[in-house]
């Protein structure tokens, strides 16, 4: 174990703010960095990555733009993707709120979100689920699913009348 954390803080070593954009990589940081042993390195570097997500320019702020909340261009959900993250108390009630209403807004018909993962149409599939997966737990968590779940059941059961799985 000592082993592998060791590797971790050499990462973060490395990589130190480059790749703080990632909201696929922070929420694995953060799972870490909420369970090592290590606990003043741990506050040091939520520390800095607290400010890393606020000062350089990593959230995208235009919701307008096509590539919002997408990989390189995230939105605050995406590193405060709970009321109980180790993030949530970087951002305001009213920001979070909008960013909700935002995400919300650019479910597709078809149910899912944008994503930019995937090489083939299979791949692209497999990211499209994991997407969706992805976005249904931060409504959970913010108590903003019954909307989504209503939208989505409505849909499978307009689209095939053979599905009549509920969420």
């Amino acid at each position: 174990m000592n082993k592998a954390e060791a590797f971790v803080w050499s990462e973060f070593e490395r990589i130190h703010d480059r790749q703080a954009f990632c909201y696929l990589c922070v929420p694995r940081w953060l799972t870490f960095l909420e369970h090592t042993k290590s606990r003043s390195k741990a506050e040091v570097t939520i520390y800095n990555l607290k400010n890393w997500v606020l000062n350089n320019g990593i959230i995208c702020e235009d919701k307008t733009d096509k590539d919002w909340g997408l990989y390189g261009k995230p939105h605050r959900l995406n590193y405060a993707t709970s009321p109980n993250s180790i993030l949530h108390s970087i951002f305001t009630k009213e920001t979070l709120k909008s960013d909700m209403d935002a995400l919300i807004s650019k479910q597709k018909e078809d149910g899912r979100w944008d994503t930019w993962y995937g090489i083939s149409k299979g791949t692209k599939l497999e990211w499209a689920g994991i997407q969706i997966l992805s976005v249904l737990k931060i409504l959970k968590n913010y108590d903003s699913i019954e909307n989504k779940k209503k939208q989505i059941n409505r849909y499978y059961a307009r689209k095939s009348g053979t599905i009549t799985r509920t969420f």
